[in-house]
């Protein structure tokens, strides 16, 4: 029996000791995040646990089309919990990562680490860590799979989203054969392509749209046009309003110039506070660069937050994507 074989059966026996079990994920979550989530809830509800989500903020609306994003509970200090005897905890490198949902996690708490960062820790007393998976989508996939549990339209769609999205719709260098063999799996068992790239890439409002314009109309460049910048600060921010920069794949408009390496969205929640989207081409690992500044992600997309004013916050980005240029 394999190493991947020997863990996948431990957490399928672990979860059908049934229980209370907690259901989380990094903070900002994203399709690959969302997509497990869910997909798990279902694993975990035909194991005989008592499954709940719980995030530390809500995903943003592009993910309302999957059935069971009503499930999604956003971590408040003012509501009471139930004591959880496990947590499942997708996609988080490090239990900081879940934000405040970590306030849940009292010291008996059985916690179970599935994730496909290569920087994870293994802070979990079961740690499924595979940093060649495409997505954790997958991974959540197989634990079905070993559980010998059918996989419903609503998984399949669900499943699909993370793949899809962790792949840059199957266009990212961690798109492999495998991660396309499990999606037309998907498609057999009632995955909808369309409804799903429509939901994430083809359903904007007139405001985003427009604000798309207006970020790639003002697009810098730098390093001799080797990294380029789009920036999104709070008088952007505030002529549209709405969420209209939270838009799947916007980050990617910035490697969209052939003469580009590394890109960044810098995104101003605050004064004081500047969101970073990183991508990257071939060999600049933007994931290092997240990683100071308490991030993370994969070596060509990656995120975290700057604690300085936007244009500082810029500043020191551009000075950390130089040094990480290759010469």
């Amino acid at each position: 029996m394999t190493e991947e074989k020997t863990i996948l059966s431990e957490i399928v026996g672990r979860l059908r000791q049934g229980g209370r079990v907690l259901i989380s994920s990094h903070v900002s979550p994203d399709g690959d995040s969302i997509g497990s989530q869910l997909a798990m809830y279902d694993l975990c509800k035909l194991c005989n646990c008592e499954p709940m989500i719980v995030n530390h903020d809500s995903a943003v609306p592009r993910y309302l089309f999957l059935a069971k994003h009503g499930l999604i509970d956003v971590y408040s200090a003012d509501k009471a919990y139930p004591r959880f005897d496990c947590a499942v905890l997708l996609e988080a490198p490090e239990i900081s990562r879940i934000g405040d949902v970590r306030k849940l996690l009292h010291p008996d708490c059985f916690v179970i680490n599935i994730d496909h960062h290569a920087d994870n820790i293994r802070y979990g007393q079961i740690n499924y860590v595979d940093a060649k998976a495409e997505a954790v989508g997958m991974m959540v996939y197989d634990l079905f799979h070993e559980a010998g549990l059918p996989i419903t339209r609503d998984n399949a769609d669900e499943l699909f989203t993370a793949i899809l999205t962790d792949t840059g719709r199957f266009r990212f260098s961690n798109t492999t054969s495998a991660a396309m063999r499990l999606a037309a799996d998907l498609l057999d068992v009632g995955a909808n392509p369309k409804r799903i790239g429509d939901a994430l890439y083809a359903c904007y409002s007139e405001q985003q749209l427009r604000m798309i314009g207006e970020l790639v109309a003002s697009m810098e460049f730098y390093h001799n046009g080797r990294t380029c910048l789009l920036l999104s600060d709070q008088r952007l921010r505030d002529k549209n309003t709405g969420g209209a920069d939270e838009v799947e794949g916007l980050a990617d408009y910035s490697l969209y110039t052939c003469s580009v390496k590394v890109g960044a969205l810098l995104r101003e929640l605050e004064p004081n506070r500047t969101k970073i989207s990183l991508r990257s081409h071939g060999e600049v690992d933007v994931s290092a660069i997240a990683r100071v500044h308490g991030g993370g992600g994969h070596r060509n997309a990656a995120g975290c937050h700057l604690n300085f004013p936007f244009k500082q916050a810029k500043s020191i980005l551009l000075e950390q994507i130089e040094k990480a240029l290759p010469a």
